[in-house]
């Protein structure tokens, strides 16, 4: 006789394995039609792909999570007689992250992070950095190093600030997954409040305007 306790197992990761299976083509489009935007001349125009990246598992989705990175130069400025002139140095990074389930089982004294206990969008970037500093998916881990440096900035702004240092070094925000159910929420709830906050000087002053209607996820006590 089989135990109850195999096949409710057997149950929920057929379950599990099902739901994915219908969302992957949702997360495909979800992170093409961004990266696709991303590139227009009222974001970002011309970026410098570095990269896509899945923490603990292959491609397809079998990953906890996914990410595009893009390294963003400063806009060409014009010369004479209406000639531009592309300045080739770095501006800075910005990553996409799905963000599908935990990579690692971490123990029951978690910190306050939405993203621990629900499928998200991450959207994060680095300004004026080079292009080797962009978010990776391990960064978002609840283990000491992570815990240690990432810090609610608030109205939905993350920071993360390296150990004794006194300024932010990068920032994200955080979208339920599906949230983004068109186009046009696409570029409301991710892309606008991206080009808003990448170009800002202080972009804690400025995210409560950036961010608008956008559904961003807060820590989970408040």
């Amino acid at each position: 006789m089989i135990p109850e306790v195999a096949i409710e197992h057997g149950r929920k990761l057929f379950q599990s394995a099902t739901n994915l299976r219908k969302s992957a083509p949702q997360l495909d489009s979800l992170l093409d039609s961004l990266w696709e935007k991303a590139q227009d001349e009222k974001y970002f125009g011309d970026v410098v792909d570095l990269g896509e990246g899945s923490g603990g598992g292959a491609k397809a989705w079998i990953a906890p999570a996914y990410s595009y990175n893009a390294g963003i130069a400063p806009s060409p400025h014009k010369k004479n007689k209406g000639k531009k002139q592309a300045n080739k140095a770095p501006f800075g990074t910005i990553s996409f992250i799905v963000r599908l389930c935990n990579a690692i089982d971490a123990n029951e004294d978690l910190p306050d992070w939405p993203w621990l206990t629900q499928a998200c969008l991450i959207i994060g970037w680095h300004p004026n950095k080079e292009h080797d500093d962009k978010w990776n998916i391990e960064n978002f881990e609840a283990v000491d190093e992570n815990q240690v440096a990432i810090r609610f900035a608030g109205e939905g702004l993350w920071a993360w600030r390296d150990e004794g240092g006194d300024e932010d070094y990068a920032y994200f925000y955080v979208l339920p997954l599906f949230a983004l159910t068109d186009d046009e929420k696409a570029e409301e709830c991710a892309l606008q409040p991206l080009k808003a906050l990448f170009e800002a000087a202080d972009p804690v002053s400025v995210a409560k305007e950036a961010f608008g209607n956008a559904p961003v996820l807060l820590p989970t006590s408040q």
